[in-house]
């Protein structure tokens, strides 16, 4: 099995949204290739997201597949109030064992109403580095896939489903009740919940993160 491997989440901001805009053009275009998106992501490491922590990882047991766990991981925009949902997001990222080790699967991505970021990843078996994009037009979040299929094994081309019928890789949580009610969760904050199981504590094996 192969894994997912997560590069740091970078923001969209005035002064690097003509850099952005210059990726949908490429995409657009069929010319876009790994290393514009890794460019991008190198130039503007000013602008990277930060994580939102709390005591411990939240991991929790999957209910479909024996030995396997979610991972729950949040970022913020930066220069924002910490606990403001419209400037979240948050990744779904399973853990799956793969024989004596454990393969990280990404699951689906939620964002906030005003995120706008573009999401550097890629699989181990891809020598390519793909991107997710949410940004604003016309009043509302939309999300872009930057990704070259060239550079990308066919099973995990479009890895979160953007072009696909029934997308359900990039969710939008308008009113941020969601997003809201996992930062509680990730940030460690007691409330009153019983829609989710409570944090485990890991094996061993899962601390070889990505």
């Amino acid at each position: 099995m192969h894994s997912y491997k997560l590069f740091t989440p970078i923001a969209l901001t005035p002064g690097n949204f003509e850099s952005f805009r210059a990726l949908m053009q490429l995409q657009e275009t069929g010319q876009l290739m790994p290393h514009h998106i890794a460019d991008f992501a190198d130039a503007h490491k000013r602008d990277a997201m930060i994580p939102i922590k709390g005591p411990q990882r939240l991991i929790q047991a999957s209910r479909e597949t024996p030995g396997a766990y979610t991972e729950m991981l949040m970022w913020r925009m930066p220069s924002v109030n910490e606990r403001d949902p419209s400037k979240m997001t948050l990744l779904f990222l399973d853990i799956v064992p793969d024989g004596s080790d454990y393969a990280y699967v990404p699951r689906r991505w939620m964002v906030g109403s005003a995120v706008q970021a573009v999401f550097p990843y890629k699989m181990s078996c891809c020598p390519g580095l793909s991107a997710l994009a949410t940004y604003r037009q016309g009043g509302q979040i939309h999300p872009a896939l930057l990704e070259n299929a060239k550079f990308v094994t066919a099973d995990y081309q479009d890895l979160f489903c953007l072009t696909k019928p029934g997308a359900q890789g990039i969710q939008v949580d308008e009113h941020g009740g969601l997003l809201s009610h996992w930062y509680d969760h990730v940030a460690g904050i007691d409330h009153q919940c019983h829609a989710h199981t409570h944090a485990l504590t890991m094996p061993e094996k899962l601390a070889l993160r990505i």
